[in-house]
């Protein structure tokens, strides 16, 4: 049936503006992950780039918190990384360094001397710290992030008989 000099059910052919923003838009969602995909790819090679100059760095103030702690053992650390800005985070047993247990502390590096949390103050620590919190880029020792007596090894022992 003719309505009009119209085929029953046929539609106009799209006008040409709309032909091109549905080719832009297909173009725009292939290339975003192309470009999502470079951008971690450049940050990878960014990290293999950096972890030996990182490695160093931490062999250093590994070794000057062994100093500063005095400690009758080696130290325990738990995970320690380094954020894009190149510093290092982490955290490690004050174990009675610090006056009683103290437990796992935060510290991070400044030209490799480890700046540890009651050294510095809680509020200006706290504050300096913050770009640590913000910015995990690389792991440079694994281990856990957790803080206080119960996430030491010591602690773990007597923390997990404890059940709720």
């Amino acid at each position: 049936m003719i309505v009009e000099g119209k085929a029953w059910g046929s539609t106009p052919p799209p006008k040409r503006g709309w032909v091109l923003f549905r080719w832009l838009v297909v173009g725009l969602l292939l290339a975003i992950p192309l470009v999502l995909g470079g951008l971690a790819l450049k940050d990878h090679f960014d990290q293999t780039k950096a972890m030996p100059a990182l490695e160093a760095d931490w062999k250093a103030v590994r070794q000057a918190l062994t100093d500063r702690l005095h400690q009758a053992g080696p130290i325990e650390v738990g995970q320690v990384w380094a954020t894009h800005g190149r510093q290092l985070c982490g955290v490690v047993n004050g174990k009675g360094s610090f006056g009683g247990k103290t437990g796992m502390v935060r510290f991070y590096a400044v030209d490799r001397q480890p700046v540890l949390k009651f050294e510095a103050g809680v509020t200006g620590f706290e504050e300096a710290f913050e770009p640590c919190m913000k910015d995990h880029w690389l792991v440079v020792k694994e281990g856990s992030q957790e803080t206080g007596f119960c996430a030491t090894k010591e602690g773990d022992k007597v923390c997990n008989r404890i059940r709720f």
